[in-house]
């Protein structure tokens, strides 16, 4: 694997993170030991939480390291007749790596989870037996004033709604493996 191949890998799993809510903040934490979400989980009412979205349709959805339905889970293995989990079929395709069994993608992302912690890019919430929830350290992202927008585009092969990245982002993902976006129509 080559260092544009594992750029863009981690660039599509920690985009598709932030997007789904899994940049860290301190509810995350109750969330992952306990489930709350939202100002009354289990109809109880917690003081603060009024700017939070209620707990119907959206929730953030953590890394775990093992099947939760709410969840984004890592390192579980797809079961007979189901569907590959979305980080193993980002792998395969941001490595160029279609061959490659789903044991040795998973160690690959057991790595990058743990080398995400020790380098302070991921921030462990819980951790219940073998059972870990992750989250992006907000300590580790970083907003950047200028960036281009990138629109679904069959002619430049890039399939994103709109997005907005940094320059390099940009040309690490033009004309290379993405991720599908909701909406994509290539």
């Amino acid at each position: 694997m080559d260092d544009a191949s594992l750029r863009l890998w981690l660039l599509g799993l920690l985009h598709r993170q932030r997007e789904r809510g899994g940049l860290h903040h301190p509810y995350l934490n109750a969330y992952a030991r306990q489930g709350f979400w939202g100002k009354y989980p289990h109809g109880k009412l917690i003081q603060g939480r009024e700017t939070y979205p209620a707990a119907g349709r959206y929730k953030p959805r953590l890394w775990t390291t093992h099947p939760d339905k709410h969840q984004d889970h890592l390192l579980a293995p797809p079961r007979e007749g189901q569907l590959r989990a979305w980080p193993l079929v980002w792998t395969r395709r941001a490595l160029g790596v279609p061959g490659l069994d789903d044991a040795t993608l998973l160690d690959l992302l057991a790595a990058f989870l743990h080398a995400g912690e020790a380098g302070g890019l991921l921030r462990r919430l819980h951790q219940d037996g073998d059972k870990t929830w992750y989250a992006i350290d907000a300590a580790a992202a970083r907003l950047l004033p200028h960036g281009e927008k990138l629109r679904c585009d069959r002619a430049t092969g890039l399939c994103c709604t709109d997005l907005s990245r940094n320059a390099s982002a940009v040309t690490a993902t033009t004309r290379s493996p993405r991720p599908r976006w909701p909406g994509c129509e290539g």
